[in-house]
């Protein structure tokens, strides 16, 4: 596991995302899952349907000649707008998204629940409503995390010099830039049993002006066969590689950023 991250006072996290990969369960589609989300409506009383996430697989892609649609994705969103359980036929995801309260953390602490123990609880009751409903036992063939950060211009950095110092990977490039650059860099790296991808992007906040902001996005995935019981600690593996990885990105003397009252 990598090495731990120290607490930030406004870390710049905007999104964590938990997923789960199984063997595509027969039945599971949005008509299915009205149980479920039945059962789960006052907590999140949104639903959306959108376009399934692509298998990792060829063997797992299932093409459809004819008007039907083919499998759909569920979206169920919570009243506060903050999580949304993600279903399809082979994945179950819990993302949150930043709002008004602080991020709540990954492990739990003090007597407060890190989004870890929601993840799992989450997919606690998912896996009884497969039993339950549909006669199906998840076979889970591997995990996911990602993890969103949104560094802002005026909140971060302040200019193309300032952010290469912030993000020393891109230091050689940023150095270059005479105004805000626009930054695209893609990154896979295998890792055991599964990879390290990173994502980093020029996004605009909606503002007058608009603000220039640099998304980084990481992901670590762990694709094994693997018991509902070993959930926890393939997550707790996942976020430490996460957390070592956002150090190495952004150095720990560049941490004083992310405390609250900073200006650039």
């Amino acid at each position: 596991m990598g090495r731990p991250l120290g607490k930030l006072e406004e870390p710049p996290i905007t999104e964590v995302v938990c997923g789960s990969f199984f063997k595509p369960v027969p039945g599971l589609d949005p008509v299915s899952l009205g149980a479920f989300w039945k059962a789960r409506q006052k907590e999140f009383p949104r639903r959306e349907f959108k376009a399934p996430i692509a298998p990792a697989s060829l063997e797992g892609i299932e093409l459809n000649f004819g008007p039907d649609v083919g499998p759909l994705r569920t979206w169920l969103i919570s009243k506060d707008d903050v999580f949304i359980i993600q279903v399809q036929h082979d994945r179950f995801y819990l993302n949150w998204r930043v709002r008004q309260d602080a991020y709540p953390r990954f492990n739990d602490w003090d007597a407060n629940k890190g989004l870890l123990s929601r993840f799992l609880g989450e997919h606690e009751a998912f896996e009884r409503f497969c039993s339950e409903e549909l006669g199906a036992k998840l076979e889970l063939q591997g995990i996911e995390l990602a993890k969103i950060d949104h560094l802002e211009r005026g909140r971060h950095w302040k200019d193309s010099r300032d952010l290469a110092w912030l993000l020393p990977m891109l230091g050689p490039a940023l150095e270059l830039a005479e105004r805000d650059p626009v930054v695209a860099v893609r990154l896979t790296t295998p890792r055991d049993e599964g990879s390290v991808d990173i994502a980093i992007d020029t996004v605009l906040r909606v503002a007058q002006p608009p603000v220039p902001v640099v998304k980084l996005e990481c992901r670590r995935s762990i694709r094994r066969a693997l018991p509902s019981s070993e959930l926890a600690g393939a997550f707790k593996r996942a976020n430490g590689d996460l957390n070592e990885l956002f150090v190495r990105l952004i150095p720990e003397d560049r941490h004083e950023r992310f405390k609250k009252g900073w200006q650039p």
